[in-house]
């Protein structure tokens, strides 16, 4: 790996216990303030409230629905807040409401990332690892935001899967 690589490294946290596939333990304490710091890193999360904490960050902590990403330091680098939802909740979510109440992160089947907080960027790429791990085999949405501010749902398709027999 080159030095320019390196410096651009993106790590998932590994080991897992109470959190998505592949991540080590961390306390809610731990987690919440790593997440907290993180979006203090982005202009669009900068200007949160910090009652905003207690849906967007304790309530998916708490319910293992995150994944933490770390540079080549071992430091947070970005993270992604996820929901399990109910066919209810998610029509809330595809008509734009952006706010959980704490039951509805795991309130049935239908996944979707809620929020990737990409402060150095990689958000492509941390999208493309809950893809190939903790959502491997489902679909799963996400509102993507352009540079006018439009928000569009995006549904991505587990990836195919591939095997030696069909070479």
């Amino acid at each position: 790996m080159s030095e320019s690589e390196s410096e651009n490294a993106l790590a998932v946290e590994p080991d897992a216990a109470g959190n998505a596939t592949g991540q080590r333990s961390l306390t809610l304490g731990q987690a919440s303030s790593e997440i907290l710091w993180l979006m203090t890193q982005t202009a669009s999360h900068r200007h949160f409230f910090m009652a905003d904490a207690e849906w967007l960050i304790f309530a998916p902590v708490a319910r293992a629905r995150f994944r933490m990403y770390r540079d080549e330091k071992g430091g947070p680098a970005g993270c992604v807040l996820w929901a399990s939802l109910s066919d209810e909740v998610e029509k809330r979510v595809e008509s734009g409401a952006s706010r959980l109440a704490p039951a509805d992160w795991t309130s049935g089947e239908n996944l979707w990332i809620i929020d990737v907080i990409a402060p150095r960027g990689k958000a492509a790429a941390m999208i493309e690892d809950m893809r190939n791990n903790v959502f491997k085999g489902r679909r799963f949405k996400f509102h993507a935001t352009d540079k006018d501010g439009k928000r569009t749902v995006q549904t991505v398709e587990p990836a195919a899967e591939t095997s030696a027999d069909s070479v």
